[in-house]
This record gives C-alpha cells, sequence and structure tokens, in this order.
C-alpha cells in the first residue's frame, strides 16, 4: 500500500491477487509462503488496522499519505522499486479495458493507476505493466472527457514501451504493444487539434503494424491492426483537407478488408468492415466532386449491411447503419438530379427506422430527427 494512492484501495483488488500478496510476503521473509488464503488477509489487514497502519472500512481500505512516506523512506532503492514493481502489477492485473460496462471498477482504479504509474516512472522500471498501465489509466480519462489529462499517462505508455519493445525486437506482442500506445497518443493529439502530431504518432504505429503483417502474411489480426493504422491516417489527411492523400490511406485499407472478407465470407465482422470502408472512400470522392465514385462505393457498402441487417434483424446497430446507407444513398441520388431514386431510397430509410421503434430498438436523436423529418413525407 506504500505505493498505492492515498484513496479507498477495494477489497477485491487485494482478494483477486492473493498470489502476489503471498509471494510478497514470502519475499519479506514472512512465514507464510504460496497464496494467501482469505482468512489470512483479513488477518494481515485486521493486524495492520490494529496498529493504525491502514484505515478499514467494509468494502476497502486506505493508508494514509504520511504512513506511505514512513514505509518508503524505510525501503532501500532495491526494495521499493521491487515493491513498486508489484503494486503496478496488481493495479495493471485488476485494471480493466476502457469501457463502460467496467466505469465503476476503472474509477475505483483509476487513482492507483495514476499513482502507480507515478512511482514506475520514478524507479524508471521498464516493464510490459508498467508501459500497458498507464495507456488503460489515459483510455479511461480519454472516456471521462479528460482528455488533457489522459495525454501524460500515454506519453508514459509510449515511452515506457518503446524502451522495453527496443529491448528485444523480435518480440512481436510488445512491438504491437507499443502500436497501440502511438495510436492511443495520436487519438489524444487529433482530438486536441493538433493534426501534425496525431499523423507523426499514426505513422508510427502504421511503420510497426507494416513490419508485423510483414512478418506473418497470414496472421489476420496483423492484417486488421495494419488497416486500422491505414484508416486512422486517412482520417486525419481529411481533416487536413488532404483529399487526395486520405483516398490513398483508405484505399490501402480497403485492400486489406477485401482480402479479410473474402478468406472468410462467413464473418459478419469482417463483412461490415468492409462496407465501413466502402463508406470511407465513398464519402472522399464526394467531397472530391466524384459523385459515379462516391455513388458505387455507397451502394457497395448498402449491399454489405442490406445482407447483415437481414440476417439479423434484431441488430440494432446494423438497423442504424441500413437507414443511414439509405440516407446517404438519397443525398447522392440529390446531388445527381435523381428525384425518384430520392425518393426511394429516403422512404426506405424511413420504414428501416419505423421498424427499429416498433421494436423498441433505442434511436439516438440524430435517428429520431431523421424519422421526424421523413414523417413528412408522402407514401
Amino acid at each position: 500500500m506504500a505505493f498505492m494512492a492515498p484513496a479507498p484501495l477495494p477489497r477485491w483488488a487485494l482478494a483477486d491477487c492473493r498470489d502476489l500478496l503471498g509471494a510478497a510476503a514470502t519475499a519479506s521473509g514472512d512465514e507464510r509462503a504460496g497464496e494467501l488464503s482469505a482468512v489470512e488477509l483479513t488477518e494481515a489487514l485486521g493486524e495492520l488496522h490494529t496498529y493504525s497502519m491502514v484505515g478499514l472500512d467494509t468494502d476497502a481500505l486506505s493508508v494514509h499519505r504520511l504512513v506511505q512516506a514512513v514505509q518508503q523512506d524505510s525501503l532501500s532503492e532495491v526494495e521499493q522499486r521491487e515493491w513498486v514493481e508489484r503494486a503496478v502489477v496488481l493495479v495493471r492485473r485488476e485494471f480493466p479495458e476502457a469501457d463502460h460496462s467496467n466505469w465503476q471498477r476503472c474509477e475505483a482504479l483509476l487513482p492507483h493507476a495514476l499513482v502507480c504509474s507515478e512511482h514506475a516512472g520514478a524507479v524508471d522500471l521498464i516493464s510490459r505493466e508498467a508501459g500497458l498501465l498507464p495507456g488503460l489509466a489515459g483510455d479511461f480519462l480519454i472516456m471521462r472527457g479528460q482528455i488533457s489529462a489522459a495525454r501524460a499517462p500515454l506519453e508514459q505508455s509510449v515511452a515506457t514501451l518503446e524502451r522495453l519493445s527496443a529491448s528485444d525486437p523480435g518480440n512481436a506482442g510488445w512491438q504491437r504493444d507499443l502500436s497501440v500506445s502511438h495510436n492511443r497518443i495520436g487519438d489524444v493529439r487529433r482530438a486536441q487539434g493538433d493534426l501534425p502530431g496525431a499523423l507523426q504518432a499514426y505513422e508510427a504505429s502504421l511503420e510497426i503494424r507494416e513490419g508485423l503483417a510483414a512478418s506473418d502474411p497470414g496472421n489476420a489480426g496483423w492484417q486488421r491492426d495494419l488497416s486500422v493504422s491505414h484508416n486512422k491516417i486517412g482520417d486525419v489527411r481529411v481533416a487536413q483537407g488532404d483529399l487526395a492523400g486520405a483516398l490513398q490511406a483508405y484505399e490501402a485499407s480497403h485492400g486489406i478488408f477485401e482480402g479479410l472478407a473474402a478468406s472468410d465470407p462467413g464473418n459478419a465482422g469482417w463483412q461490415y468492415d468492409l462496407g465501413i470502408s466502402h463508406e470511407r472512400i465513398g464519402t472522399v470522392r464526394q467531397a472530391q466532386g466524384n459523385l459515379d465514385g462516391a455513388l458505387q462505393a455507397f451502394e457497395a457498402r448498402h449491399a454489405i449491411i442490406s445482407r447483415l441487417a437481414a440476417a439479423d434483424p434484431g441488430n440494432a446497430q446494423w438497423q442504424r447503419d441500413l437507414s443511414v446507407s439509405h440516407y446517404k444513398l438519397a443525398h447522392i441520388a440529390n446531388e445527381a438530379g435523381d428525384a425518384v431514386r430520392e425518393r426511394r431510397h429516403l422512404l426506405a430509410c424511413r420504414e428501416t427506422l419505423r421498424g427499429m421503434k416498433a421494436r423498441g430498438m433505442h434511436l439516438d436523436p440524430q435517428s429520431a430527427a431523421v424519422l421526424e423529418e421523413l414523417e413528412g413525407l408522402g407514401g
């Protein structure tokens, strides 16, 4: 607890890591070895509480920052590093991927993840856990809307993983971790309006993923990662007004998705990704004034999402995407002066949204507004 935050630590975090605590006790000369039992953990915490070393309540425990300072000062540099590493491993193990379903768990562990990451930097700890933990904390900060606060831990993640991967360039897992970290900091820079910085980060990720994909062309995961990097670069190029550069990036991604989808036609996820790829290309072509090319891409996207939505009528995301596809095709028809085709797609969009509403599916504000707009159409 000396290297955790002076904030409540959920008891479940310790209960889930009794093996780590047992190993730490053994290393400290405690007669107990191996994983601590639940009873031993409770007794140990009770003893610490008796001597006012920790605060306990029903669900959590905490240590005052002054007690932490005394504990830290009593340790040698080597011992400090060992305990920092244990703390990092414990919090990394318990910290889930940032997701709304994990919100409470992430919220409870966020202060500990940030403080452990600070200590890891102070003792120059280079490990996979020390690289991933600040990245996870940064992801959750982004989810909370704290973009500026996320930048420091994400940059620490990149710096740590760069050094780790440099120590073993042949470790594909570490290389991929680094590529993900570059993308994360690129996302933050882009959100802050730093497009050149975002592009630099995405290109660093792309370089790593090109190497991984080339080393194992049959690895579908590496191929999909590579396509994601191309898309992120394309998104920045669009934001910079470089439509030609964006189209080049999107087409590179599209080529990969075509290969993945063809290799497994029954994989709905890859089919969906291929459809999105068509849509990106269509959007750029439309912005370039290439309506025929845009129509070709949007129709290819429409064919895919129509099949997916028909195969799974209960999938709200696919139903929404189908309505959006109809709406985009209607606008392309409008620009081309084809009123008949425009009306046909607008009516189909309305029927899709009506169907979603009738089945009790949630309509986001934009979809609800479109439905309200289209209710005024006759037919």
